[in-house]
């Protein structure tokens, strides 16, 4: 299974490297889904400049090599176990204060 993606990337041309454009979300951001986005994704405008920038357009493919690669079985009964237990605990709750209303009741 594979699925694709069309991004647009910031390149250096004298390094002929990406160029990252710093982000709210605290981390550099490459993928840009124009060539527009990408050169006006520095509030400073720097990548406008395009004698120094160039925007290539990447097509990402994204195979699946492997599913489900860190939970074993063990894991996954482990979670069960704890999600009926935590079931039982809201339950026992709601036995106890009638008072209080899960949501939805009236």
């Amino acid at each position: 299974m594979s699925d694709e993606e069309i991004v647009f990337r910031i390149i250096d041309r004298e390094s002929n490297m990406a160029c990252g454009v710093y982000s709210r979300a605290y981390h550099d951001e490459y993928d840009f889904n124009s060539a527009d986005s990408a050169r006006n994704a520095n509030c400073h405008g720097i990548h406008k400049d395009k004698e120094d920038y160039k925007i290539n357009k990447y097509r990402l493919i994204y195979e699946l090599i492997e599913e489900d690669v860190d939970a074993t079985s063990e894991d996954i009964e482990e979670a069960r176990a704890l999600k009926v237990k935590n079931r039982k605990i809201v339950e026992q709750f709601y036995k106890d204060n009638p008072e209080w209303k899960r949501r939805g009741e009236v």
